[in-house]
């Protein structure tokens, strides 16, 4: 079996796993990482050996992270960032380092590596923003995450790019961390008037 024919064949077997995690298997991430372990292996990423396509690259570090893979993925962002072959190289290698910060807790951190991101990609400026408020909730400046909520809507509300199934998606999870940070302000404010 050919170069080629083993990168269409593991491609199919990507898309059956990420099927089965879209359904809500989760367990099927473990699947999806030894997958792309293989691919990098036996240098199968892409067609050629030197460059590696910025969704590709996002997918295999996200994957790492959701299954623990910290040293791994690391080490991953760090050897590939070279052969990334778009414009967006610099802000795809921050947004991995933002999300390792993220997953090690380590929130400044992160923020200093969001802070780096200047992208026109939709996508990438979901995750930012997704990032942004998952950290500011956890150092937890309400006040920041609250008018973050604010803008993070608009930009859901007026992108025509986005699948009505994602932006629901995003909506939903702002609309949970704005009634978790209402929970805890309101929990705040009994306290101090108890004081």
């Amino acid at each position: 079996i050919g170069k080629e024919e083993s990168q269409r064949s593991l491609h199919f077997l990507e898309s059956i796993i990420a099927q089965k995690i879209n359904a809500g298997r989760r367990e099927f991430y473990k699947d999806l990482f030894e997958t792309y372990k293989f691919e990098i292996d036996k240098k199968l990423v892409s067609p050629n050996p030197n460059n590696i396509t910025v969704m590709k690259y996002r997918n295999i570090y996200l994957t790492a992270m959701r299954v623990g893979e910290y040293g791994w993925v690391e080490k991953f962002i760090y050897d590939f960032e070279p052969k990334i072959n778009d414009e967006d190289r610099h802000d795809i290698f921050e947004l991995a380092m933002a999300q390792l910060n993220f997953e090690k807790k380590q929130y400044e951190k992160t923020l200093k590596h969001l802070n780096k991101v200047k992208t026109d990609q939709i996508f990438f400026k979901v995750d930012v923003r997704i990032l942004n408020l998952m950290s500011l909730y956890e150092l937890e400046h309400y006040e920041n995450a609250v008018s973050l909520i604010d803008s993070f809507r608009k930009l859901l509300a007026g992108s025509n790019s986005l699948t009505e199934q994602y932006r629901q998606k995003n909506m939903n999870f702002i609309n949970s961390v704005n009634a978790q940070i209402k929970l805890k302000s309101d929990y705040d404010n009994s306290a101090a008037e108890a004081l």
